[in-house]
């Protein structure tokens, strides 16, 4: 199999370092008289960590033009194993770590550590 790059709205991103995803229960939940915990489940939710170790400016920009918008929401396709998942998503804060300047690359800017969240809405 292949692997398809993940996309934001359409648009291809750089291949991220490392990818994790992470399947979580949303609940309602609440405990009556006799102290048992009761729970329904509201909803199944999926968040994709991304992380970059290293990344040049331009690549850093194209990401930013996409998840840092006026839109709070945004569709993201992955691939899960054999499968190619989509879902309409929002974006944590997006922390980076400026490392230098790249005089071969027209003075670009190279970033470190850069990481975050893409959160299922």
């Amino acid at each position: 199999m292949t692997y398809d790059p993940i996309q934001i709205n359409d648009q291809k991103i750089k291949t991220p370092h490392e990818t994790t995803i992470e399947r979580y229960n949303l609940t309602k939940a609440g405990r009556t008289a006799d102290g048992k915990m009761h729970m329904d489940l509201v909803a199944k939710k999926r968040t994709l960590q991304l992380r970059y170790n290293v990344i040049a400016e331009k690549d850093l920009n194209h990401l930013l033009g996409l998840l840092d918008t006026e839109e709070m929401f945004f569709e993201v396709k992955y691939t899960e194993g054999q499968e190619q998942k989509t879902m309409t998503a929002y974006v944590g804060a997006i922390p980076s770590r400026v490392h230098r300047r790249e005089k071969m690359h027209k003075g670009q800017w190279i970033w470190t550590d850069v990481e975050f969240s893409i959160i299922e809405r």
